[in-house]
């Protein structure tokens, strides 16, 4: 009974209170976004669940390791809304150390930390390899991009921070911002999840949508959160 009166006041406030909550393709929808900057690329894993849920737009997915990156180009060469660059995104440009998991998903320029050692099988890095890196702001002046119709997807293992810092002032002309945020530090010298939110409300962004995206099973605890910011100043543009 309180569940169906709190829905019924949830919809004359005009709240919808279903069982379909809204993924990121439906913001991208709702906001009209044109283009996706998928920062942490990997293998090309987000590009396609977003093609798999019907977002149609360009795509430029980044992503600096030699191996995964040869599998992102070949799928993004038979897409033709689809760019794959071999590259790093920070705070600074030049050439840097990354280190590369057996499961290139754990690759970071962060180290582990104990938690990841324990609990990750695959996690430790093997090697290095010198990749190139250059700051977000730096990209985005070469580009044309309508950057009000931008949605910017960051998941770097621990470096997210560090591409946001490099964004620069264009951060504030991109509409939506998503980050992967963990609330059990795995790698060491990763700024905490709250920390990261409390930085991107100072720079005029505030949260709407926030993901489960990993949980210690063991210990009944959440891991990481997909966390997505809107810029303020679209906050009532469609």
């Amino acid at each position: 009974m309180l569940s169906k009166l709190v829905k019924r006041a949830a919809r004359g406030a005009g709240f919808d209170l279903t069982r379909h909550r809204p993924d990121f393709v439906d913001l991208m929808r709702h906001h009209a976004i044109t283009t996706v900057l998928d920062v942490g690329a990997n293998e090309g894993q987000y590009a396609v669940e977003l093609r798999e849920h019907g977002y149609g737009g360009q795509i430029v997915s980044f992503e600096p390791i030699t191996q995964p990156f040869e599998v992102l180009a070949r799928k993004a060469a038979a897409d033709p809304q689809w760019d794959a660059m071999q590259l790093a995104l920070g705070e600074s440009q030049g050439e840097m150390d990354i280190f590369v998991s057996a499961k290139s998903v754990f690759s970071s320029f962060k180290g582990l930390s104990d938690y990841s050692k324990q609990n990750f099988q695959g996690a430790a890095a093997e090697r290095t390899e010198r990749v190139r890196i250059e700051r977000l702001d730096g990209f985005l002046a070469q580009q044309s991009l309508d950057l009000g119709r931008t949605y910017l997807k960051i998941d770097t293992q621990g470096f997210e921070k560090e591409v946001l810092v490099g964004a620069g002032e264009t951060l504030h002309q991109i509409r939506v911002v998503q980050a992967e945020l963990a609330l059990q530090p795995l790698y060491e010298g990763q700024e905490s999840w709250i920390e990261t939110i409390r930085w991107m409300e100072a720079q005029g962004f505030r949260t709407v949508l926030a993901k489960e995206n990993g949980i210690d099973r063991a210990r009944c605890e959440l891991l990481e959160l997909d966390v997505v910011f809107l810029n303020a100043r679209y906050q009532d543009a469609g």
